[in-house]
């Protein structure tokens, strides 16, 4: 592979409003162009032929292309081109895109009545909205939206930009066949189920290590279920209601095979082959077993870092999940006009649905694109005093964890640029960090996140995938910080927020985005060490962590655990 050569600043970038008042020469470089950073000064730039419309300079040339066949899309991408002419990206006004669904792009006109937005604030991220990769054939391409890790690698290739290094951000233009593709033959068989000690194992490790996060099934009924399914001389001849709960054997025999292994098994392979050619006999029957079988897909594809399959398995969730009024139940509210009365189903089917409800927000925090659900609330599991199951309630935790991540996507992306102040971005901002921080003491202290991992060795990647996620919300809210430049960010800080400790914290934006891909990055490592390694968690949080220590790492100069970083990095 050829290394790519250093970017070059195009001609066509803009002098920013304040070199061009002064007329002096402007470098254009982000995100300060050198003048106005030696002054600390706010650094905007507005386009002489669009009066009134703020723009964000982008680096225009980037370098030769690792992918030949990439180009660019509609206003922006992510890919490279290794054709002679660079590949280019277009200049366009990141302080008129509305977020609400995080890909929306209802631009203000100039001279529109909107709040003027000359002036935009670091708090604001007015860097990248979107990000798309394409393998050059435009039928083929997909977004991400801005709380994902790769635009957030866009903003590290302005930072590696001004230190004259190649760009990264490319790269993900080869993951997106990884990530939303599956390559399966058209002709599929249905093999019988495992021997029943093989069964047992399965059964057993996925039941132990895998079930508690996601606690979608009567054990002993579903464990009797697959014995009945195993026994039969010829599974294609069960009815076509049944299918769901034949695609959930398979799933549940594919997670336990690889679970046990620690890594992709032949056995696990073969069984989610056969739960593949039933998918789409499962969305035929709409019903209870066809989302929890729906539910293992989504599983299954982010155990193998499919997530954008994952994304679309689970969209067909929500959809079956609504048309069956799980979303309407309540304890504090509940309807006597649901079709479902019986206690201990509706218990059940609420627990469903907060299974729904902690994927969805995981995968919408790393995806960015628009979701489903657009409020997430823990009364929809009906948990009272005497609901509570016995033991540690992994999935309370992880709804609760839900609805904070509900509500810092609609803070940083469900409103449009300039119709917020900084003052009120800023004491959102550390309202949000306060009660995810106090939720935290809620948790037992051996699974609290934050803390070591000094819970058994069986329960340890779940108290991990918690611990990650919450550390992946935490970079996630404080992320304006880590991208902006530190004198900027700082200044506002002191500018709106009064209080000491919501000061105090917020100043610590980028410390505590490094400090939490630190603990990712140290968890990933203490599952190795411990044995413990799960198909639970998959490699989004990790790579997550990567990029914002290289962001930290160029942006800061050399320290004591800069080499510490740049081995993790």
């Amino acid at each position: 592979m050829d290394n790519p050569r250093p970017a070059k600043r195009s001609r066509l970038s803009l002098a920013c409003d304040r070199c061009r008042s002064r007329k002096v020469k402007c470098d254009a470089e982000q995100p300060l162009c050198r003048p106005c950073q030696s002054r600390n000064e706010t650094c905007v730039t507005t386009d002489p032929r669009r009066p009134g419309v703020p723009v964000v300079r982008e680096i225009i040339d980037f370098a030769e292309s690792i992918s030949r066949e990439a180009t660019t899309i509609g206003h922006d991408t992510s890919s490279y081109d290794k054709a002679p002419s660079p590949l280019r990206y277009n200049t366009k006004s990141f302080g008129t895109v509305s977020g609400t669904d995080h890909n929306k792009k209802d631009r203000l006109r100039a001279g529109s009545s909107q709040p003027d937005t000359h002036d935009i604030s670091p708090v604001q991220q007015p860097f990248y909205e979107v990000s798309f990769s394409t393998d050059g054939r435009p039928n083929k391409a997909k977004m991400m939206g801005g709380s994902s890790s790769q635009c957030l690698a866009k903003t590290l290739d302005l930072y590696l930009h001004s230190h004259n290094l190649s760009p990264c951000s490319g790269f993900f233009a080869h993951g997106m066949q990884h990530a939303e593709e599956l390559s399966m033959p058209l002709i599929f068989t249905l093999p019988p189920l495992p021997s029943s000690t093989l069964r047992k194992q399965y059964s057993s490790v996925f039941f132990s290590r895998i079930h508690p996060l996601y606690p979608l099934f009567d054990i002993d009924k579903t464990k009797n279920l697959i014995d009945e399914l195993a026994a039969l001389p010829d599974l294609r001849t069960i009815p076509s209601e049944s299918v769901p709960q034949l695609a959930s054997a398979y799933l549940i025999m594919s997670l336990g095979a690889d679970e046990l292994a620690q890594t992709p098994s032949a056995e696990g392979g073969k069984y989610f082959r056969a739960a593949i050619s039933l998918l789409g006999h499962v969305i035929l029957v709409p019903y209870v077993p066809a989302l929890q079988a729906l539910i293992l897909y989504t599983i299954r594809y982010r155990s193998m870092n499919k997530d954008g399959m994952g994304w679309q398995t689970l969209g067909i969730v929500i959809r079956i999940a609504h048309s069956l009024g799980m979303h309407r139940y309540s304890a504090v509210r509940p309807s006597q006009q649901h079709g479902i009365q019986q206690r201990e189903e509706q218990l059940f089917q609420a627990r469903i649905w907060a299974i729904c409800c902690s994927l969805e927000k995981i995968m919408e925090l790393e995806s960015g694109r628009p979701s489903s659900l657009q409020s997430v609330d823990t009364d929809q599991m009906m948990l009272g005093p005497d609901q509570i199951a016995p033991g540690h309630d992994y999935l309370h935790w992880h709804m609760k964890l839900a609805s904070f991540q509900n509500e810092i996507s609609q803070h940083l992306y469900g409103h449009k640029l300039g119709h917020r102040t900084s003052a009120q971005i800023l004491l959102d901002t550390a309202r949000l960090d306060r009660e995810l921080t106090e939720w935290t003491n809620d948790i037992p202290s051996e699974f609290r996140p934050g803390n070591d991992l000094f819970c058994a060795d069986e329960d340890v990647h779940v108290a991990a995938h918690l611990s990650v996620h919450y550390h992946q919300t935490m970079i996630a809210l404080h992320r304006a910080a880590l991208i902006s430049s530190n004198s900027r960010f700082e200044q506002e800080v002191t500018n709106h927020v009064s209080d000491a400790r919501a000061s105090a914290r917020l100043r610590k934006g980028e410390a505590i985005c490094v400090s939490s891909a630190r603990a990712i990055a140290r968890i990933s490592l203490e599952l190795h060490d411990r044995g413990a390694e799960s198909l639970l968690l998959n490699i989004g949080p990790p790579l997550l962590a990567c990029i914002v220590l290289s962001i930290y790492l160029v942006k800061k100069p050399p320290g004591r655990m800069s080499n510490a970083d740049l081995e993790v990095s």
